[in-house]
């Protein structure tokens, strides 16, 4: 499937003291992930989709189609993020306990964080695994 990456508009979204970031309406329903946030306003995405979403998605406003060579030269350009790894969590089993995520041999899984900072909020977004 092919792979591209986006320069998108970013929103914040409150609620009962908890804050999420929101990216536009044509990324909200498909997997996407974070490649790297500059505060709370805009962030690159890679986006594993078929062609014509991946038109759909450039399409909008809010999104700007970059080559990999422009994400990268543009990731340069954003300030260091401040990082940090964390286990990441399986969903919950039946009995709604939740469990590490492992890998092939049985070892946890490890996700690396971006923490965005929104006013007072702090923001933990997961970022793709460098390389991919």
């Amino acid at each position: 499937m092919p792979v591209a990456f986006f320069q998108t508009r970013l929103s914040l979204q409150t609620a009962g003291g908890q804050a999420q970031l929101l990216v536009p309406e044509a990324l909200s329903d498909l997997d996407y992930q974070f490649v790297i946030a500059k505060d709370s306003t805009e962030a690159i995405v890679r986006v594993e989709a078929p062609a014509k979403t991946l038109e759909q998605i450039a399409a909008d406003e809010a999104c700007t189609r970059l080559s990999p060579k422009e994400a990268e030269k543009l990731r340069a350009s954003y300030p260091p993020p401040q990082l940090k790894q964390r286990y990441r969590l399986a969903s919950p089993d039946d009995t709604g306990v939740e469990h590490y995520a492992l890998d092939a041999q049985g070892s946890p899984l490890v996700e690396t964080l971006q923490t965005v900072r929104v006013d007072f909020y702090l923001i933990d977004i997961p970022l793709t695994p460098e390389g991919d």
